[in-house]
């Protein structure tokens, strides 16, 4: 794109904070899966101005490079060179060479309710602080929360414009990388290594965005790491979907239905579980996600 075209732009926002009428979207709402009657299986996704596209986009071109330098190498979402099939094929590394040699993993695929409309904006603006991100980006990104209004459109219909003081847009480019940053700011929080892989440690981290796998040794190692992120995930704003949270044991010996209890959350124990679009089993079976591929691609 033309930088002539963009600069007198640009000089605009970093005077003033914000354009008038940058700060508005329209929420559509997108159907995911399950039953089209249950509000649940819709996600909301904001429709921004074309204006306000472009420079979060800058903005997010600027706060890349720092955040990368933050971010645990645990997570690949929305990060340069780095994919969902990262992330699959080092969970299925773990569960190879853990059946391999005949050892137990225990993971708890957590899940976060309504992840990026709970967010407290100034316990993240604090972390971007706290992460020494250069105070112009911290108050670029200020601005582009403040005074954030959305309306509702259903079909042809739109509802009068709200103001919302919580949420991270979804449809924002800015709001994966700023998610990031506060999951980051959590795990840290809560004490869990970022770093430690199970061949040296007994617990290991997977999170692509607001989808993470804590992997243990033992049901105690996983019970352990759960309660800290949730007290260190709560100050932030979020909140355990106790429903999508599921527990797996890999290589039982016997069926266990019981549910996994932590913190007075009650998970399902479950035998295969989807994450990041692949079916993953507790005996690591690929037949599994094969047969899979080849039912989705007859339909």
């Amino acid at each position: 794109m033309n930088q002539n075209f963009l600069m007198p732009y640009i000089k605009l926002w970093l005077k003033y904070g914000r354009l008038r009428k940058t700060e508005e979207g329209s929420v559509c709402s997108i159907f995911k899966k399950g039953d089209q009657l249950e509000c649940r299986n819709y996600r909301g996704i904001t429709v921004l101005n074309t204006a306000y596209k472009i420079f979060s986009n800058l903005l997010f071109a600027k706060l890349q490079p720092y955040t990368d330098k933050v971010i645990g190498n645990y997570q690949c979402g929305f990060r340069p060179q780095r994919s969902i099939i990262d992330q699959i094929n080092t969970l299925r590394q773990i569960l190879e060479k853990t059946k391999e040699y005949n050892i137990k993993t225990f993971h708890l695929f957590v899940d976060f309710k309504a992840a990026y409309d709970s967010i407290n904006r100034e316990k993240m603006i604090e972390a971007m602080t706290e992460f020494k991100i250069p105070k112009k980006l911290v108050n670029l990104t200020k601005a582009t929360l403040k005074n954030v209004r959305c309306s509702i459109k259903i079909q042809k219909y739109l509802s009068e414009p709200f103001t919302i003081e919580r949420v991270l847009r979804q449809g924002d480019s800015l709001a994966c990388l700023l998610f990031n940053l506060v999951l980051e700011k959590c795990i840290r929080d809560s004490g869990l290594d970022r770093s430690g892989t199970l061949w040296n440690k007994s617990l290991q981290l997977l999170a692509y965005a607001d989808d993470i796998d804590i992997i243990g040794r033992s049901e105690k190692a996983v019970k352990e790491a759960f309660q800290a992120l949730e007290i260190s995930a709560t100050n932030m704003g979020l909140t355990i979907n106790e429903d999508k949270t599921k527990f797996m044991e890999t290589l039982p010996s016997s069926v266990n239905n019981t549910s996994f209890c932590v913190n007075g959350h009650s998970f399902e124990r479950v035998s295969e579980f989807k994450y990041l679009g692949n079916i993953i089993n507790d005996q690591n079976k690929l037949k599994v996600e094969i047969n899979n591929r080849i039912k989705l691609a007859n339909k």
